[in-house]
């Protein structure tokens, strides 16, 4: 939607929107571990959902899991906490980054948005993510694959322009996508899945965009964009024959995706008078005809977009605005297929957009996931799990490069009650040197060397005489941490753990750990 019209329609749905109370399955959100309970059924029956549904990995099924793009990150950390990619556990919990913007711009148009790495979809077993980068060209994106865990990472185009909005086909040999290869405006192509043999679909003189498959792989639904005010759902064979539009409706109708049989797709829709600001709802949608079959998130405040239908037909993923303006505040969210149960996927960043659903794998059979075993840079282990507030305690913070530690650049450690960042430890491998962060500041401490006393500050304090680094192997270093974690009010409290480190070769990787008591 245009800006233009966002204002027309923004001060009186907000204001309707403000005097009507909120449907009785209105959002909700799932803490994370380490996060303050909530209140008893705050988040009725489907949050998290139940293991019948695919969302809670009970015995004889795997859990559920998604992944998002995150962007315009708020917090402090100078260029560590940069936005990326991020799969997590459909409750929200496990949360990974398992890919990290290598510039900070963004592609923003009529066609939608493109962050620095995007649009991320899982392979149809769930091992591999298709996405969309410029890290090769800050100015063009392409399409890349990669292991679930951030592995892996290969290219998969190289042409100028815009690629972008890749997807699996059903059965894992193709790739569709939108493409300026051609004649500078986008069309839907479909490569194999090594990225070889680039079949042009569509060739019309208006932009094809954000294409998906059909449950049988023998159709793919894509947006077209007629005009800046008007979107339409279309669809078309994988061999460019069958074109077909589905709606014709005022307004924007895109960001298609299949339900499981094929008959039914989701989109975001602004057919109503007053869609919600500022793109309006998730409407169901009959394939046949384009008979809307009902609006989905008509109970949110501020619109619902980009909705992702699991392969099982029980969720729909989507992300709606924190206020009623585009470039406002993005956050993700799941609900049930009828609509119910909304909860809110918290994530690291003020943009959360483009999720995918798919399972979490466990190939090696060891209980982790694939997406949460040992990544680009390694894996870390802390040892020290109930400290005692005010008191000088040793935490054990150990990480396992794939290759040497030595190639490590940076690594952290960081502390959180709740979603307040209290502080974190950063480690400079080259000169051995360490920071403190100061969560109450927003600022980090004057980097020092391993004996030359205390860093301090009023929630976390390090002290530089007792710790120590040691070279547990080629591959492994652990830090001895000699720190006192906050004031007494935290006592009694869990707090969330976070690590992350980057290496020389430009990888990183991020991570929840288990929360650490407080007592």
């Amino acid at each position: 939607m245009s800006l233009k019209r966002i204002l027309a329609v923004t001060v009186i749905a907000t204001l309707v929107r403000l005097c009507i109370p909120q449907f009785s399955n209105a959002a909700c959100e799932v803490p994370l571990p380490g996060d303050p309970e909530a209140e008893d059924g705050a988040c009725g029956s489907v949050n998290p959902p139940p293991s019948g549904s695919g969302g809670g990995g009970g015995s004889g099924s795997p859990g559920k899991i998604v992944a998002w793009a995150g962007g315009y990150d708020i917090n402090p950390f100078d260029g560590s906490l940069r936005g990326g990619i991020y799969v997590a556990r459909i409750s929200g919990s496990a949360r990974r980054k398992i890919a990290t913007f290598t510039y900070l711009n963004r592609d923003f148009g009529l066609h939608g948005l493109n962050l620095p790495d995007d649009h991320p979809s899982f392979s149809p077993d769930s091992r591999r993510i298709v996405f969309a980068s410029n890290r090769a060209n800050r100015d063009d994106w392409d399409i890349y694959v990669m292991n679930v865990n951030g592995t892996g990472v290969t290219p998969l185009s190289s042409a100028p322009g815009l690629d972008t909005e890749p997807v699996f086909s059903p059965d894992g040999t193709k790739i569709a996508f939108a493409t300026e290869r051609f004649n500078g405006t986008l069309d839907i192509a479909v490569m194999n899945a090594d990225g070889s043999n680039v079949t042009r679909l569509t060739s019309s003189s208006l932009e094809d965009i954000e294409p998906a498959w059909r449950p049988d792989g023998q159709e793919i639904v894509f947006s077209r964009i007629f005009s800046l005010f008007n979107k339409e759902i279309c669809v078309i064979k994988p061999n460019g024959t069958g074109f077909r539009r589905v709606t014709f409706e005022n307004g924007e109708d895109h960001d298609a995706t299949y339900s499981p049989d094929g008959t039914r797709i989701a989109i975001t829709s602004e057919r109503k008078f007053f869609p919600s600001p500022p793109y309006g709802n998730v409407h169901i949608i009959r394939v046949s005809d384009g008979k809307d079959l009902g609006d989905l998130t008509e109970d949110l405040a501020f619109g619902a977009g980009d909705p992702f239908w699991s392969k099982d037909g029980t969720l729909i993923a989507f992300f709606t605005s924190l206020f009623p303006i585009i470039t406002g505040p993005q956050r993700l969210f799941v609900m049930s297929a009828n609509g119910a149960g909304k909860f809110h996927i918290p994530g690291e960043n003020t943009v959360n957009v483009h999720p995918a659903i798919g399972i979490a794998v466990d190939d090696d059979n060891d209980g982790t996931p694939n997406y949460l075993e040992s990544g680009s840079v390694g894996r870390a282990k802390i040892r020290g799990r109930r400290v005692h507030a005010g008191e000088t305690a040793i935490l054990r913070f150990k990480w396992k490069h794939p290759n040497a530690w030595q190639e490590l650049d940076t690594i952290s450690i960081r502390f959180s009650e709740g979603r307040q960042l209290l502080g974190a430890i950063r480690h400079i491998i080259e000169d051995e040197s360490f920071s403190v962060f100061d969560g109450e500041t927003e600022e980090y401490s004057d980097s020092m060397l391993i004996g030359e006393g205390v860093i301090e500050s009023p929630l976390l304090t390090l002290d530089l005489d007792q710790t120590r680094i040691v070279n547990v192997s080629r591959r492994t270093i652990r830090l001895d941490l000699a720190v006192r974690l906050f004031s007494p009010e935290v006592a009694g409290k869990k707090l969330r753990v976070r690590v992350q480190a980057d290496d020389i070769n430009g990888n990183s990787q991020d991570e929840e750990k288990k929360a650490l008591m407080v007592k």
